[in-house]
């Protein structure tokens, strides 16, 4: 069985029940849009797939795997720039599985605009990788056990007059680690909830010098870029690539992540 398959049979399974152990009936429900969804995609019915998954997507059923699923069904139909951004929304949910980045870097390669991004402090791309090393809600929960694990701590030095060196050093150890989970937390929560990139949408989008039909064009961009939203004035959005170009596009053009 190929690591999609094994990928997208497990949401099956989780689709397959609601809370209450009840299966789905036939009512059209996230389980049977799904079962659709993946019988299309495997019928190379690729354009009706990615409709399907999409459904499934805007019914509010947010998860890596139909993030993944609705990302191979858009690129195998064509459409680079949903492809991009729904494997984009797959990664943020999943920053590490190796099947999302596999796919999102195949995808990449087919762009038509390829940008060389500008060097990363080594400690800011350390800081991403520890980031993207658990999901949002396992900080919250590490961040928690830290906070009582402190608080036992500052007990025992408190009710232990002359306490031994190594409750200090417990302390001092347990408040970084607290610090590290409870910002990396918020970090993976603002890069899902508000990422602040989006997806170039259409084939061809001009970026203009200002927030005006007027003005003069810039540069282009191509559908599927991602680029890094700064501003928004009514209907234009100021974006800058990764090469540090900035300008201002008419914001049906891209989509925000």
């Amino acid at each position: 069985m190929s690591p999609r398959i094994l990928f997208a049979f497990g949401l099956c399974a989780f689709l397959s029940w609601n809370g209450t152990g009840k299966a789905w009936g036939s009512d059209r429900g996230p389980g049977s849009l799904f079962n659709e969804a993946t019988m299309l995609y495997g019928k190379q019915q690729y354009g009706a797939a990615a409709a399907q998954f999409d459904s499934l997507i805007r019914q509010g059923y947010q998860n890596p795997v139909v993030y993944y699923d609705a990302g191979n069904a858009f690129y195998q139909s064509g459409r680079l720039g949903a492809s991009i951004y729904y494997l984009e929304k797959a990664r943020a949910l999943d920053p590490v599985n190796p099947y999302i980045n596999s796919n999102l870097s195949f995808v990449r390669q087919h762009l038509a605009d390829h940008v060389e991004a500008l060097p990363t402090l080594f400690f800011l791309r350390w800081k991403q990788d520890l980031t993207d090393l658990i999901p949002a809600n396992g900080w919250v929960i590490l961040s928690l056990i830290l906070f009582w694990l402190l608080v036992g701590v500052l007990g025992v030095r408190l009710s232990r007059k002359g306490s031994s060196t190594w409750v200090g050093w417990g302390i001092g150890i347990t408040a970084c680690l607290l610090a590290i989970s409870f910002t990396s937390a918020i970090s993976r929560y603002r890069q899902v909830t508000d990422p602040g990139f989006a997806i170039v949408m259409q084939t061809e989008v001009p970026v203009r010098n200002a927030p005006d039909p007027g003005s003069p064009d810039a540069f282009d961009m191509h559908e599927g870029l991602k680029v890094q939203v700064l501003d928004t004035a009514g209907n234009w959005d100021k974006i800058r690539m990764d090469d540090g170009r900035t300008g201002w596009v008419q914001t049906q053009g891209i989509r925000n992540l």
